[in-house]
């Protein structure tokens, strides 16, 4: 997706100047302009200089955790990725999924839970990715269990118990980021984001903060 105009690094240092300075008054639309810099091909929307100055001016703002905000953020990520159609999709689909970064290096529990469910007879589409602030993702988990991802298709996924979309296929923009947000010695906004961007849309999630 892209906006009627075009989003430059130059284009972005006045919401990035208004986020540091006036964090009260950024709105939720000024977060939909900076999202759609963050999501942009190659970096073109914003340098990774000053991704990292945002992502840091969020949190430390507060606004990494306004309800507000995030609700505007992922409605422009969501405009960037790649749909998912699932056979049976008027089943009760569920994720099982963390926000990540705990601080602790603890092992990824959601990825163990969703396998645990789907052989108990729960669908599950489990959307996630490698690890940025914390020692394991699902993506590496699964990995590590000889689990392959196959790339994004406009197929429908199978009618099975359990499902992984790998973010990184599903949403470019995010994982383009993620050298960023690895570099980074806190958790950001996308910790939050990432769960609420599984994009087959499951009716129902587990959801560990």
């Amino acid at each position: 997706m892209t906006g009627a105009a075009p989003f430059t690094p130059d284009s972005f240092k006045p919401l990035l100047q208004k986020l540091i300075d006036h964090p009260d008054e950024f709105t939720a639309q000024e977060t939909r302009l900076s999202f759609h810099h963050l999501a942009q091909k190659e970096f073109g929307g914003a340098t990774p200089v000053q991704i990292g100055a945002f992502l840091m001016a969020l949190k430390y703002s507060g606004k990494a955790h306004d309800d507000i905000i995030i609700s505007a953020a992922a409605e422009v990520m969501r405009s960037y990725a790649i749909g998912v159609k699932l056979e049976g999709s008027d089943d009760f689909v569920v994720d099982i999924v963390g926000t990540g970064g705990d601080g602790h290096n603890t092992f990824n529990v959601s990825t163990s839970a969703a396998i645990v469910a789907a052989g108990a007879g729960a669908r599950v589409c489990k959307h996630g990715s490698k690890a940025s602030t914390s020692s394991s993702g699902s993506a590496d988990i699964l990995a590590a269990l000889g689990c392959h991802h196959p790339p994004a298709t406009n197929a429908p996924l199978p009618k099975i118990p359990f499902v992984f979309l790998a973010a990184s296929n599903y949403h470019p923009a995010i994982g383009a980021l993620a050298s960023i947000r690895k570099s980074l010695p806190f958790r950001t906004i996308f910790n939050v984001l990432g769960p609420l961007l599984n994009p087959a849309r499951p009716k129902g999630m587990v959801l560990g903060v």
